[in-house]
């Protein structure tokens, strides 16, 4: 049985190879999605990360560090 590092991996080359077998055109394109999607989802965990601290503000459990 292969360990999950090496299962990732061939799947990461796997995505890689199938990447490459794109036109240049599609690989842009495909690249300019991927960059979307991931600012998106950072975006997502920002206003998640914001709300966790503001609530743990509410909660006072933490304090301000300037008043």
């Amino acid at each position: 049985m292969k360990s999950k590092a090496v299962q990732d991996e061939s799947v990461f080359q796997q995505a890689i190879a199938t990447v490459e077998a794109l036109s240049v055109e599609d690989q842009t394109i495909l690249i300019e999605i991927i960059q979307n999607r991931l600012r998106q989802k950072k975006h997502v965990q920002l206003k998640q990360d914001i709300e966790d601290v503001r609530q743990e503000y509410r909660e006072e459990q933490v304090t301000a560090l300037f008043k």
